[in-house]
């Protein structure tokens, strides 16, 4: 079979249509039709029927789509490997990142490198499909963020920080008013966008509702913790979300609360164990360590201006602390 057959038929698949397929390959339209239909002649039977005035895919070719997959994965991970080879370049950056630490990290770090050394550059693949340790050790990638654990022998990891699920409402949602920390029951007074089974932050939220012996029913159900913000933002109901995909929807009016039982989230650093980080590696991981800690602190100042109370025993807690680490030292002194 050939490949560019085989990327027709990826492109299909994730355009939808003949059309979508041309954009994505930068060919014609008639050449996408005339790659499938040599491909059809390769394997012996129909990939595509006609239903209506579109195409789909039959049920052979789905089989077959799902078949080719990780060929093409390892296909695109060769062209990267041979795009970064050619560059040899040492102020560039592979990035492998999950979707919602684009906005919410990846962005300020990028832009903070960029202006320490002007001459820094990054490819950044925002693909992170729900097998992600499998997926990460088929790239090629300097750096990969993502939330931990993430395991695999070819990989190392690193947290680059640790945080809590926040809960995350509209701005007229009257339950970001109610007293204390939001629990699954509050949560459950109102619409809530939930996440499907078998995702890896669904099991952490279902073990926090386990706790709690309650479990809201979801009106909603997306795979991603950036669209749930979304919606939670735009009044469509509460969300469960890290907080940095929490933080890049207040210009919507998002309100973020704490939420118990709490939901322990770890952001990762991962590497290939095969080399080191790079110094352009090194440059932007100290350029993402300094971002989540300034965007943590900003979650954890939203969380104890919305409970007053929290904040004060905050507060007064780290000025006892204080006092007794300077009891201490005036006594060993």
């Amino acid at each position: 079979m050939q490949l560019m057959g085989m990327e027709a038929l990826r492109a299909f698949v994730e355009g939808g249509s003949i059309a979508e397929a041309s954009l994505r390959l930068r060919r014609s339209p008639s050449q996408v039709s005339r790659l499938l239909a040599a491909l059809e002649d390769d394997v012996g039977y129909a990939l595509l029927v006609k239903e209506g005035r579109r195409l789909t895919l039959t049920e052979p070719g789905r089989q077959l789509y799902e078949r080719i997959g990780e060929m093409l994965r390892a296909n695109d991970a060769l062209a990267d490997y041979l795009r970064h080879a050619r560059r040899k370049s040492r102020t560039h950056v592979n990035v492998l990142v999950a979707q919602h630490l684009i906005d919410g990290l990846l962005v300020d770090a990028i832009a903070g490198a960029t202006r320490e050394e002007p001459d820094f550059g990054a490819s950044v693949n925002a693909r992170m499909p729900p097998n992600v340790d499998a997926w990460i050790s088929q790239q090629h990638f300097d750096i990969a963020l993502a939330q931990l654990p993430v395991e695999h022998p070819l990989l190392v990891t690193e947290t680059l920080a640790e945080t809590h699920a926040v809960a995350v409402f509209g701005p007229d949602d009257p339950r970001a008013d109610l007293p204390g920390p939001i629990t699954p029951r509050a949560l459950g007074q109102g619409r809530f966008i939930g996440m499907p089974a078998g995702g890896s932050l669904f099991h952490r939220y279902l073990r926090a509702f386990g706790e709690a012996g309650y479990q809201p029913e979801a009106q909603f159900e997306v795979t991603f913790g950036f669209f749930a913000c979304q919606l939670a933002a735009s009044g469509c109901g509460a969300a469960l979300s890290d907080p940095l995909a929490a933080l890049t929807q207040l210009h919507r009016g998002a309100r973020l609360r704490r939420f118990e039982p709490a939901v322990p989230l770890q952001y990762g650093l991962i590497y290939p164990k095969s080399r080191p980080p790079s110094a352009a590696a090194r440059l932007l991981i100290r350029h993402l360590r300094r971002v989540v800690g300034e965007k943590l602190a900003q979650a954890e100042a939203l969380l104890n201006a919305a409970e007053p109370g929290r904040a004060a025993l905050s507060s007064a807690h780290r000025r006892r602390v204080g006092r007794r680490a300077a009891a201490q030292e005036d006594t060993g002194s």
